[in-house]
């Protein structure tokens, strides 16, 4: 038997006409993905928080729009364990001074279970979360409100129902930023972000390491003689992380994505800058099915000119395995990632969007980084470096944080959707005969195939058969609405939805 990797492969716009700008994605249980847009395009005042719910193929199923009469951008979504969703955003419309956490469960389909705004009486910037083995979750971010210094990390658990159950800030005397969380493998935390009070230069990576009740483990800086900052991290299976962002003093141009493999005690494993003469910047990064780290961000080296959406993956050491960028001659950017069954998709922004102003994008790419005539794949430069690493005396603190609950009013706007490359339905992989590929493409009532005569069999994503049949080059399969599987007599044709 063979194997073979087969992808739906897409670009797509969505957008009004005042501008809606990306910042984060998730898979949803459906195969689809949900996306979280800051919109100036629709809702009452300013910007707003717009969730998208899109199916497989990027097409719309849903909108929940919400927001107060400031400010309000989501930064941040997770999937939980009950199917539904975690959104998070900071909004200046409610609370007592600046930006507060704003904290936003969802069911699956999209009803809002509970929101909370969590802050102080200055600025309080959410950044990530994740949920805990209690069903519960720890919110991290910023905090001018409470702390040591200028700002501070802040670490927040909640309950399964949002209720605060310890908060703590985690800082030096100058300003710390927390940006991302991760689970650890002995069920601790590890928070990363960067800090000016310590390190070697500029601002460095800081590295918490707690437990679940928050008491501070380790702590670890890791930087060079001019600026790091970190943006993701994600926890390994050996006990340890991968940190990634952007390095001033490393690299082949003036800023590179900066990537650092931790051991479980906060040890450098190994560390790189990847890039070209300009700038890069690694916004976020997933461990895949396969161990190797993948990244989305954005590059002005390579590309179409401006900045570009840019995609990465690196093996388990650090070894470049391919690199991606999307883009064309005015700004794009890559903010998230996420892997799904067939490839990875990227959610972000452009500037020259089909709607005349900012326009988010959701681009899928295959599991090698390739989408035929539609992605560049550039080779960056991976440099090996050797940074200093340090053991600050930090200062944490209990916090005491407000959480109000909030009940918005709810709206479902309709964005427009647009086709930025050719949607292509691909196997690409191991089998009998080689270098060959199939498409399905979309049908009134089925799924029409291209360029294969033969035998084929439809099964449902359970594994349950659902259609045999010998089929012509271009013959429509008859299917009720759904995602199906096809497969031929030397392989897999493709995925395929039916509406």
């Amino acid at each position: 038997m063979s194997l073979y990797f087969i992808a739906n492969l897409f670009a797509k716009a969505y957008g009004g006409s005042e501008g809606d700008y990306a910042h984060a994605l998730t898979l949803a249980s459906d195969g689809g993905y949900l996306l979280t847009v800051q919109s100036l395009s629709f809702g009452a005042s300013g910007a707003d928080f717009l969730l998208v719910k899109v199916d497989a193929l990027g097409q719309v199923v849903w909108t929940r729009m919400f927001g107060g009469s400031s400010g309000d951008g989501f930064e941040r979504v997770i999937r939980t364990s009950d199917g539904g969703y975690l959104a998070l955003g900071s909004s200046d419309s409610f609370g007592t001074g600046g930006d507060d956490f704003i904290v936003v469960k969802l069911s699956s389909s999209g009803n809002i279970e509970w929101i909370r705004e969590i802050g102080g009486g200055s600025g309080d910037v959410v950044a990530d979360a994740v949920q805990t083995s209690d069903g519960g979750f720890v919110v991290v971010g910023d905090t001018y409100s409470f702390g040591a210094g200028g700002h501070d990390f802040l670490v927040v658990k909640l309950s399964s129902t949002g209720s605060i159950q310890w908060a703590k800030t985690i800082g030096g005397v100058s300003n710390e930023g927390a940006r991302a969380v991760a689970i650890a493998s002995d069920g601790g935390l590890f928070v990363m972000g960067e800090t000016a009070s310590f390190g070697a230069g500029g601002d460095d990576l800081l590295l918490v390491k707690l437990s679940l009740t928050g008491s501070l483990q380790w702590a670890r800086v890791i930087g060079g003689s001019s600026d790091e900052w970190g943006y993701s991290l994600v926890a390994t299976p050996d006990g340890g992380a991968l940190l990634a962002g952007l390095t001033g003093s490393w690299g082949a141009g003036l800023h590179d994505g900066f990537l650092v493999k931790v051991s479980s005690t906060g040890s450098v494993d190994w560390a790189e800058a990847i890039g070209g003469p300009s700038f890069e910047h690694i916004h976020r990064v997933v461990l895949s099915s396969s161990g190797d780290f993948v990244g989305a961000g954005w590059t002005a080296s390579f590309g179409s000119g401006g900045y570009d959406a840019w995609l990465l993956a690196v093996g388990p050491s650090g070894a470049l395995k391919w690199s991606a960028t999307f883009g064309g001659s005015d700004q794009d950017y890559a903010y998230d990632i996420v892997e799904d069954a067939d490839g990875f998709a990227s959610f972000g922004h452009t500037y020259a969007g089909p709607t005349g102003s900012p326009d988010a994008i959701l681009f899928k790419v295959g599991p090698d980084g390739a989408y035929e005539n539609c992605v560049l794949n550039p080779t960056p430069t991976v440099t090996a470096v050797s940074p200093t690493v340090s053991s600050p005396s930090l200062v944490v603190q209990d916090a005491a944080p407000f959480n109000n609950s909030l009940s918005l009013s709810v709206t479902n706007p309709t964005p427009q959707v647009f086709d930025l490359c050719t949607p292509l339905f691909v196997n690409a992989g191991e089998g009998s005969g080689c270098g060959w590929f199939r498409r399905l493409v979309p049908a009134p009532g089925g799924l029409k195939v291209l360029g294969y005569r033969g035998r084929v069999e439809v099964y449902a994503p359970s594994g349950r058969l659902v259609l045999e049949d010998e089929v012509q080059p271009g013959a429509v399969l008859r299917l009720e609405p759904g995602v199906y599987f096809v497969i031929g007599e030397r392989g897999a044709l493709g995925k395929g939805v039916v509406r």
